[in-house]
């Protein structure tokens, strides 16, 4: 089975410059579609899960650029039947919790590096509004991406306050980060060979089979200086297994000696654990391991699950190109 790089992505929306809804029809840039709720507004920064943890990697060009940074979404099936004007406000507190929950170590971004396009709101915060007939409106930044070049910074951001009356901040999403970097030398497009093995002791029927789920073309997204999340367009975060499905709760992140271009960690996107199925990730050091120097990749890793272990992954990528 080949997922194809034309489906769309949970990134399309970062570099539009106008106000779309396919994403939210599509049930990517929101966690939950909800179907007939009218009144829940929440952050909508990942399409599969609560986690609202979005790294975002750009090219390394200099000069300024503005994009649609942060999605505010109306979680329903019908679009606002009004304009609906959410007030967003800086919250530092949710870097260090992305930080703890996803391995990485980004720092607030200052504000000498950045300029928020949308109007100020109340309590130093800034208003996007949820145009009438839509279901989602955008905070947009912009930015120089040379000044980003070898910091990892990021942004949190939480609903304070929406107008008019009648409207509730979801619980689950009301707040969410952003990270911001400049794409590292292993960020790009692969494709998982056909020879590639998923052993699943526990569900042997999701194990691979010639031609399930391998080969797959899939995205190095990244993460930091030296790490990079497993991403799979028109999915989101998270690893194939046989049957046309994936695992929830599991997306590795792989982190990369700069200098000598071995693996030497893997860890899940949704946390290790992750919150309600326990999903953990670990490097294999029994296998290869390694960048080649024609950029393709050998590497072995391992699902855990409450503790246990439960799928072996030996895969061999072979490089296709710079994402789009």
């Amino acid at each position: 089975m080949r997922i194809s790089l034309l489906s769309l992505t949970a990134l399309a929306f970062v570099f539009t410059g106008c106000l779309k809804d396919e994403e939210f029809d599509n049930g990517e840039i929101q966690s939950v579609h909800s179907q007939g709720t009218q009144s829940v507004v929440e952050i909508g920064l990942t399409a599969t899960s609560t986690n609202n943890f979005l790294p975002i990697a750009l090219d390394l060009v200099n000069k300024d650029t503005t994009f649609n940074l942060v999605p505010v979404v109306l979680a329903s099936d019908k679009p606002a039947s009004q304009d609906i004007k959410v007030t967003l406000v800086k919250n530092s507190a949710l870097i260090g919790e992305a930080n703890t929950a996803n391995g990485v170590n980004n720092e607030e971004a200052p504000s000498s590096v950045y300029t928020i396009s949308n109007p100020a709101g109340a309590n130093g915060g800034y208003v996007v509004t949820i145009p009438k007939g839509s279901n989602v409106g955008y905070l947009q930044i912009k930015i120089n991406p040379q000044n980003f070049l070898g910091q990892a910074y990021a942004l949190g951001f939480q609903i304070s306050s929406i107008e008019p009356s009648g409207y509730t901040i979801s619980t689950n999403l009301g707040g969410g980060v952003a990270a911001i970097a400049i794409k590292n030398k292993y960020d790009g497009v692969y494709e998982i060979d056909e020879n590639s093995t998923l052993v699943d002791i526990v569900s042997p029927s999701l194990s691979s089979v010639p031609g399930d789920p391998y080969p797959y073309e899939f995205h190095l997204i990244t993460v930091s200086g030296n790490k990079n999340v497993m991403f799979i367009p028109g999915l989101g975060y998270g690893h194939l297994i046989a049957g046309n499905s994936y695992y929830g709760e599991y997306a590795p992140i792989f982190e990369f000696n700069l200098t000598t271009n071995k693996i030497i960690g893997v860890t899940n996107y949704y946390g290790d654990p992750s919150p309600t199925r326990g999903r953990s990730a670990e490097l294999d050091p029994t296998g290869i391991n390694q960048v080649n120097a024609d950029k393709s990749v050998d590497v072995k890793y391992i699902m855990k699950q409450g503790g246990s272990l439960r799928t072996t992954i030996t895969e061999h990528w072979k490089y296709v190109g710079p994402r789009p």
